[in-house]
């Protein structure tokens, strides 16, 4: 993978395995950063999915190592669409819509479909709130639930604009969730690829909240990157503390014993 671009805006280029890439206008990550608060992007008037998130790239270089099969894939959270595409790119045969609670985002993400080359899947962007139930039946009344669904770089510790309204990071995770579990579908196989970097929000309360919604997590071979669970905060990486998730449909008891036994084997992985 390749991520190329400097200044705004930005062209983020990945560059695919196979050959090919997939390109997205955007901003780059160091303009968001320019304060502790992303204070640059609010400043030009952008909202943070104007960017490309670590996740996210840790996320594209799983499905481009790993493909994952479906006819039917969505995004949450999207942003320029980078995610969506990559998938679109690595799966021709797939529907793929991306989605975001940011308008901007919206228009951004469709504007960088429409710019990829032919023979790749096709997609279409549209607005998604988190939780937003009816929404959630509209995307799915037509051609029924998905077989993939897609995050890079969803959970914060406030909300960023996912949900229907603003609240604290717990209510935004369980606001995801939710709509998790609306869209996904229940055939075998169905899941929902998370790419997570830990920040105020801990594991275990993402995992509780998916448990709940009757989604079991997994770090798939490969999904496993550095130092997620450590506390350490003297060293930092394009890795560090990053990994993929992979979340399939069982009982809530089941998704909470297979939470324990994750998080159980990757603290006993610190010590």
């Amino acid at each position: 993978m390749v991520l190329s671009g400097v200044g705004a805006p930005l062209q983020h280029t990945y560059v695919l395995p196979c050959g090919g890439e997939v390109v997205c206008q955007g901003l780059s990550y160091a303009e968001h950063e320019g304060d502790a608060q992303g204070g640059c992007l609010a400043k030009a008037g952008h909202v943070t999915g104007m960017t490309q998130w670590p996740a996210g790239r840790i996320l594209c270089d799983f499905l481009v190592g790993q493909p994952p099969t479906g006819a039917r894939a969505a995004e949450l959270g999207c942003g320029l669409g980078l995610v969506g595409l990559v998938f679109a790119a690595s799966n021709p045969s797939a529907s793929v819509l991306l989605t975001d609670g940011d308008e901007p985002c919206v228009q951004r993400a469709a504007s960088n479909a429409a710019a990829q080359p032919s023979g790749r899947a096709p997609a279409v962007a549209a607005q998604l709130l988190w939780g937003d139930a009816a929404a959630c039946r509209a995307l799915c009344a037509e051609g029924g639930r998905f077989d993939i669904v897609l995050g890079g770089d969803l959970v914060y510790g406030e909300s960023r604009g996912g949900g229907l309204s603003e609240g604290t990071g717990q209510d935004n995770v369980a606001s995801l969730f939710q709509t998790v579990a609306a869209l996904l579908s229940d055939a075998p196989g169905a899941a929902f690829l998370l790419g997570f970097q830990r920040r105020s929000i801990p594991l275990s309360a993402v995992l509780e909240e998916a448990a709940a919604r009757g989604l079991a997590a997994e770090v798939p071979p490969g999904g496993w990157c550095e130092d997620l669970f450590n506390g350490r905060t003297e060293e930092f990486s394009d890795t560090w503390q990053l990994a993929v998730l992979r979340f399939t449909r069982a009982a809530p008891d089941v998704a909470r014993a297979r939470a324990l036994v994750l998080l159980q084997a990757a603290e006993a992985s610190d010590d």
